[in-house]
């Protein structure tokens, strides 16, 4: 293969790649983490701030088995002005709001800074996505 061919394949191969990126992370937006989530599982109680003038808008208990009084995964999520809420509605994700989240929903959540190692674990989340309703 002479090296203008291996060359012009090199290149093609390369934007090829490049699409292949663009159309997997045109689902996913920006900020959403490519990592697994921090908890994963059912959200069992929504509780919204009062009054005040607070950065939090409120709390969320996600539990991996809500059955399960102890021994599976449960995390109590702070939600602030600065987390980031998605609905994933087929295969894209919307962007949602802290009144949108709701008991019974299935949600993924990322955390941000410490985490509280109690039962459950308390942290702050960066990101939240849940599923429809």
């Amino acid at each position: 293969m002479s090296a203008a061919r291996l060359a012009a394949f090199a290149m093609l191969a390369s934007l090829g790649a490049l699409a292949a990126v663009g159309a997997c992370s045109s689902s996913r937006p920006a900020g959403v983490p490519d990592e697994p989530p921090s908890i994963a599982g059912t959200i069992t109680q929504v509780s919204a701030q009062q009054g005040g003038s607070s950065d939090r808008l409120g709390a969320v208990l996600i539990e991996e088995v809500p059955a399960e009084p102890s021994g599976s995964d449960k995390s109590s999520v702070t939600v602030t002005r600065a987390t980031r809420v998605y609905v994933r509605e087929g295969g894209t994700l919307r962007a949602a709001t802290f009144a949108e989240l709701r008991t019974g929903q299935r949600a993924e959540a990322w955390f941000t800074g410490p985490v509280a190692e109690s039962y459950p674990t308390q942290a702050r989340a960066a990101v939240i996505v849940v599923a429809a309703p």
